[in-house]
């Protein structure tokens, strides 16, 4: 049950990014809006990136983690771009009954116009809506 209201939650939030979307890719810098890709242990990871003035904030759910035991990850993160490169520093939980701190991880993504693509954590993410 608590996995359902978790993806609920999720689906919610990335339909509303892309009801609320109406610039293009090319007027949003690249990295704003959703992405999803699938990891390499079979889950989806979505991706929602904003941008508040100069810093990024981005919102990350994987549903079902492997490192916590098959349950969903999320973490939020501030971010800054340097160099054309979104560096970003999040702090990963477990959202098992009584959500656990999992881990740190320092990630960037770059932006590929060419494909409307982001890469980071060694995978590739497409865009399922812009901000």
């Amino acid at each position: 049950m608590r996995r359902f209201i978790i993806t609920a939650l999720v689906v919610v939030c990335v339909l509303s990014v892309a009801i609320a979307s109406s610039t293009s890719a090319a007027s949003n810098q690249g990295f704003m809006g959703a992405w999803v890709t699938r990891d390499v242990d079979g889950s989806t990871e979505t991706l929602i990136i904003e941008r508040w003035g100069s810093k990024y904030s981005l919102h990350f759910f994987d549903d079902m983690a492997s490192l916590c035991g098959g349950v969903p990850a999320s973490a939020t993160s501030k971010g800054k771009v340097v160099e054309d490169v979104l560096q970003v520093h999040y702090r990963v939980w477990c959202l098992s009954e009584r959500p656990t701190f999992l881990l740190k991880s320092d990630t960037t993504y770059t932006y590929d116009p060419s494909t409307d693509t982001l890469r980071g954590g060694g995978l590739t993410w497409r865009r399922i809506s812009a901000e």
